[in-house]
């Protein structure tokens, strides 16, 4: 229960122990799944249940939704509440409700830690890997090829442009992209560097 999601498990045969009547079952965990993100449930597994007292908080989340819809610019919203009492929950209800939305959208999520804290973008790259499916064992060419299929279409307002955006924003987060020709203009020219670091920084919080 506690590792559902979160990593890759086995598991072997029983184990017979000594004193006991009935053989024991283990489980090996493996590695971690690449940016899972565990829902905790307190049901009966495979019984789905409603989700109760926090209707008004959803209510409000698909407001800010709407809104951004019909005003095509940022909204902000903070769930701010102690451990425990329904933020996860809340947030994957939110989910669910917008993949039934009829209007196309894209979810990205991201995990804050500790390990992240002093990496640059680490809030970032950890956001963007989640949506790529990232693995912390894919090849350098096995995750441009990921972000490219991924990202590159997120761009399609502005196409002449999706390439460059993408390998600039991988190149960001700690991809090497220095051969593209898009980052290499771009490392050439200090004055371009900081534009373009501004610009893409705009582009992530806006999209």
């Amino acid at each position: 229960m506690h590792v559902r999601g979160l990593f890759e498990v086995s598991a072997p045969e029983p184990l017979t122990v000594k004193g006991l009547d009935e053989p024991v079952v283990s489980y090996l965990v493996g590695k971690a799944k690449p940016r899972a993100f565990r829902v905790a449930r307190r049901d009966i597994e495979g019984v789905a249940t409603r989700m109760i007292g926090r209707e008004a908080e959803l209510q409000a989340l698909q407001a800010a939704f709407r809104r951004l819809l019909a005003e095509r610019r940022l909204v902000g919203v903070s769930v701010v509440a102690e451990a425990g009492i329904g933020k996860s929950r809340l947030l994957d209800e939110f989910q669910a409700w917008t993949e039934d939305h009829p209007e196309t959208v894209y979810l990205f999520r991201g995990r804050a830690s500790p390990q992240t804290k002093n990496q640059p973008f680490g809030l970032l790259r950890d956001i963007i890997g989640w949506r790529l499916q990232l693995a912390d064992d894919d090849t350098l060419d096995e995750a441009k090829v990921k972000f490219e299929q991924g990202l590159i279409p997120l761009f399609a307002d502005e196409p002449e442009f999706a390439e460059g955006q993408a390998h600039l924003l991988g190149h960001l987060i700690g991809l090497d992209w220095k051969e593209s020709p898009h980052v290499r203009a771009i490392l050439d020219d200090p004055s371009r560097s900081a534009t373009a670091r501004s610009t893409l920084q705009h582009r992530c919080s806006a999209g």
